[in-house]
């Protein structure tokens, strides 16, 4: 009987210690997603800062865009913030371009023109 009284009460001090993250309130969800992108575009930064990294005339860095939970993106809105973002972190002179392939959207950044984005089409057959 002990043992089930000691699980109740772990049970009940583990949810009353329990963290629990703030909920997604305006534009919380695309601040987040481009978050997420800058800080795996940061470590592929640091990648190509190591030795052995060959860098060619245009190195171009894909990203799968496979961060979850990822409700609906405003992508206006997430063109806009990463679109800053990306100034401030200045990856041009590492890589040419920038494609973040997600389900529906392709974005592709370059320091010329900005960030495009393309909607993908998924193939049925």
């Amino acid at each position: 009987m002990k043992s089930h009284e000691n699980a109740k009460t772990s049970s009940s001090t583990n949810l009353n210690t329990t963290d629990f993250t703030p909920p997604w309130m305006g534009d919380s969800i695309e601040r987040e997603w481009v978050t997420a992108m800058i800080y795996f575009i940061n470590e592929k930064l640091k990648c190509a800062e190591k030795e052995g990294f060959k860098s060619f005339s245009q190195n171009w860095l894909l990203l799968y865009n496979n961060w979850s939970p990822t409700p609906s993106l405003d992508d206006p809105k997430v063109i806009s913030l990463l679109n800053a973002e990306l100034f401030e972190v200045n990856p041009w002179n590492t890589f040419s371009r920038i494609f973040i392939l997600g389900d529906e959207l392709l974005l592709d950044a370059t320091a010329s023109s900005g960030i495009n984005s393309h909607r993908v089409v998924a193939n049925t057959t």
